[in-house]
């Protein structure tokens, strides 16, 4: 029994954790490992003792990795990077940035209970909990296009950060480890860098709204984040398990498959030569990322049965998840790309909520892979040039009829080609044949776990 843990004694729940000897009420699970092997990690929602609300996140780490590599030390960095609240811009970086609460580095560890290996051969892990912020949800979540293209632009601005500021690249960027922080009160009260309660609070918001517009009377504040911010949510970045200091080189390559740099990739699967992992490695892993959200998300109001169609042919970009030989995925990458930086070739992916901004990805794209090659390699100092491009993306979608959904829910997200086929029927009086009509087979609509090809990292 975890003497950290209390549980609830008939359904065996857990109801506190005590993370730092700071204790800590779990309010709802977000995320169970559904498997035994791995890292088997849990994410819960909880409160601690002044109300206020953050993540906890448990997890087995490797122990080999664990030793030059602590996920506490990466967050107790970037929040000792001051942020001065004198613009609405600098707010909105605070309310988005990683910060630390409490950590655990070794909770448990599996050679006291394996008796050091002596009966069973396994890599030995260490057990680690940390309690950190913001809160957020799904990126698949948005729930218009400026939404989404503004969380882009904002984790853009938090990759420029750990990197100018803290020294720090994050080296996991993938469409799990990125989120969208809705500004509501609880998540402004964790943020907060006063103890008090609501008052502080309401009076901090308040100095906010007077930097927007200081001849306006702010006597009684609101909690209403339409007067701060014209786009009232962003995007944040979570998961510094795989996070490395600028400038250093090393053989070991992280990063989820799908979404990982196709150069990291290739020194993966090669002779693993020492590499030095820049920032624009994380710029082309957040460019797969929206590749990924504009090619199998289609919108609030989308009908993913409808919007995203696949065909026995097009399997481009889904391939990138499913692929068996993982040698194969920087080669399968560089194809899909170059095709796509093709405007006929764009359109006929994208559905139809995402097709107008199709010139706009492929400006992207070009950004990233400035050359066109087999396999291409990331340009360098293209984060700059990658915001531009990314604002310019939303004041467009500004312009687009859009209906915005109060409430952002989880997109389905799902790129596996169905296994069933659909079968064709074969008239006599049809005079094409099955392979000049073939037959087009809709994404089902199901919940799938984006966070998958974890291949790297096990």
């Amino acid at each position: 029994m975890d003497p950290n843990v209390e549980v609830d004694h008939i359904t065996g729940a857990p109801l506190r954790v005590s993370v730092d000897d700071k204790w800590f009420t779990i309010i709802k699970a977000v995320h169970i490992s559904p498997v035994l092997c791995s890292r088997g990690t849990r994410v819960y929602v909880v409160q601690d003792k002044d109300g206020q609300y953050h993540m906890l996140k448990d997890s087995w780490v490797l122990l080999s990795h664990a030793e030059d590599n602590s996920e506490i030390e990466r967050l107790q960095l970037i929040s000792e990077n001051d942020l001065s609240p004198d613009s609405i811009k600098a707010i909105r970086s605070y309310l988005l940035r990683p910060r630390f609460i409490a950590g655990d580095e070794s909770v448990a560890d599996t050679n006291t209970p394996r008796h050091n290996g002596t009966w069973i051969q396994a890599f030995p892990r260490v057990r680690r909990r940390t309690v950190h912020g913001p809160i957020g949800d799904p990126i698949t979540s948005y729930r218009s296009r400026v939404e989404c293209l503004q969380a882009f632009i904002d984790i853009v601005d938090a990759i420029i950060f750990f990197d100018g500021d803290c020294i720090l690249l994050h080296g996991d960027i993938s469409i799990s480890n990125i989120v969208i922080v809705r500004f509501l009160p609880h998540i402004i009260l964790a943020a907060m860098t006063c103890k008090g309660g609501l008052e502080e609070a309401l009076q901090y918001m308040s100095l906010i709204a007077s930097l927007r517009n200081p001849s306006a009377s702010h006597k009684a504040p609101r909690m209403d984040l339409e007067s701060f911010f014209d786009v009232p949510s962003g995007g944040a970045v979570i998961d510094f398990d795989y996070s490395r200091t600028r400038g250093s080189v090393s053989t070991d390559v992280s990063g989820t498959v799908p979404y990982m740099s196709i150069e990291l990739a290739i020194n993966m699967s090669g002779q693993k030569v020492p590499f030095e992992h820049r920032m624009d490695h994380d710029i082309e892993s957040l460019l797969h990322v929206f590749l990924h959200i504009v090619r199998f998300t289609s919108g609030p109001q989308g009908d993913p049965s409808k919007d995203i169609l696949v065909t026995l042919n097009e399997i481009r970009i889904s391939q990138w998840h499913h692929e068996t030989l993982v040698a194969n995925v920087p080669h399968v990458k560089s194809l899909d790309i170059l095709r796509l930086r093709e405007i006929h070739e764009m359109e006929s992916v994208l559905p139809d909520y995402w097709r107008p901004l199709a010139p706009n990805v492929i400006r992207l794209i070009d950004i990233v892979y400035p050359r066109a090659s087999i396999p291409l390699r990331t340009g360098k100092n293209v984060a700059s040039l990658f915001k531009r491009e990314l604002m310019d993306t939303l004041a467009k979608c500004r312009k687009l009829e859009d209906t915005v959904h109060r409430y952002g829910t989880s997109m389905p997200y799902q790129t596996r080609f169905p296994l069933k086929k659909r079968k064709v029927v074969q008239d006599d009086s049809d005079e094409e044949s099955q392979s000049e009509s073939e037959p087009v087979v809709p994404v089902k609509a199901k919940r799938s776990k984006a966070k998958r090809g974890k291949t790297a990292k096990r």
